[in-house]
């Protein structure tokens, strides 16, 4: 969803940032781009591991409190990355079945669709809720499977970062990168089958690949 769907890893770092300002954690610019497609626990518990200089911190607290954070500034900020809904309107008509994998939470995924109608493409959703490993683990991409009771190998899934796909593919699954946070050469390195700019590239290369 993040990245993918909605233009959403500027108001995620914002929020993160926000939320570390807050504890007084001090994060290098450098650490950002590590953390894109991780669930907020494991973004939070790492920050916390590495930067907190000693500080006692929950990672659930820090997380509630992002999301908190998040709900206020995106309703009014976030935008569709482009040509996304008209892709998915578009495969919809293609693929047998459709499922949004997701590291942020069910409150989160829910918003989103609200606010962009979604709610009637998808056979099935996973979010961060739902999983104990987030993403570079496989376990979200193996809980989507099991719930579209397909094998790892029919599955295509679209990614925007480094860590989700490296999940998909521990998954087994093929797999496509969209540029929207990485240039091609990271999504290639990463696992990645194949790496786009734009959504109408994508449709092209499942119609020719799939």
């Amino acid at each position: 969803m993040d990245g993918v769907i909605v233009d959403s890893e500027p108001l995620n770092k914002e929020a993160d940032k926000w939320v570390c300002e807050q504890y007084g954690i001090k994060v290098p610019a450098s650490e950002w781009n590590n953390l894109k497609g991780k669930t907020n626990r494991d973004i939070f518990s790492y920050l916390i591991d590495n930067f907190s200089e000693g500080g006692n911190f929950n990672p659930e607290e820090l997380s509630q409190a992002k999301k908190r954070r998040y709900l206020e500034i995106a309703p009014l900020r976030i935008s569709l990355v482009e040509g996304s809904k008209d892709f998915i309107h578009q495969i919809r008509q293609l693929a047998d079945k459709i499922a949004l994998t997701t590291s942020s939470s069910k409150a989160i995924q829910e918003m989103t669709f609200n606010i962009f109608d979604l709610h009637d493409y998808f056979d099935e959703i996973v979010t961060g809720d739902e999983i104990n490993n987030g993403k570079p683990h496989p376990e979200s991409y193996l809980k989507t499977l099991e719930k579209l009771k397909i094998e790892p190998r029919h599955a295509v899934v679209i990614e925007d970062s480094v860590n989700g796909i490296r999940a998909a593919k521990a998954a087994g699954c093929r797999t496509i990168g969209i540029t929207t946070s990485f240039p091609k050469d990271t999504l290639k390195n990463a696992g990645a089958d194949y790496a786009v700019d734009k959504f109408e590239e994508i449709y092209r290369v499942i119609l020719d690949n799939y």
